[in-house]
């Protein structure tokens, strides 16, 4: 198997472990579930105008029907995972590279939300909150944020 593969599904495992880290603690579960609806629906209202264009709506509508959301997305995940040898195999470096990307950034978006999810046990999620859990999750001590992409400029904390 190349090296990227290995990487892409090292990317996959990373997001794999997440959702088992909250599956064995059922209130973290619920509490990144609710994260999630919550920056489903803060999505569809700051991106209205996306959702209503003729241009953009099916590609913002697949986004959050299909790539993120409360839904559980392990199956796909795991489909994903078997063709992803294939993938680096058949593909230009350049859509491999940015297959990779992704797989990173799923698997930070993951460990961002439980992250966040620990700040929410036991509370209902609205904008308070959630800029709480945000400022609580980038404290600067984990590593996260300075492991990715500039981190808290990626969350806009209301809309």
């Amino acid at each position: 198997m190349s090296e990227e593969a290995r990487r892409i599904l090292a990317q996959l495992e990373s997001v794999a472990l997440e959702r088992e880290r909250r599956a064995a603690d059922p209130t973290l579960g619920a509490a990144v579930v609710a994260l999630k609806a919550y920056q489903q629906l803060r999505f569809a209202r700051t991106y209205a105008d996306l959702l209503a264009s003729p241009r953009y709506a099916a590609a913002a509508r697949f986004f959050l029907d299909e790539l993120y959301g409360p839904k559980d997305f392990s199956q796909r995940d795991a489909q994903f995972a078997r063709v992803v040898p294939g993938l680096v195999r058949l593909f230009p470096h350049e859509i491999v590279m940015t297959v990779e990307v992704l797989a990173r950034l799923h698997a930070v978006s993951e460990t961002l939300d439980t992250a966040m999810g620990t700040h929410l046990l036991d509370q209902a999620v609205d904008a308070k909150s959630y800029i709480r859990a945000w400022q609580l999750t980038d404290d600067g001590s984990s590593g996260i944020c300075r492991s990715t992409a500039p981190c808290a400029s990626a969350v806009i904390l209301t809309g």
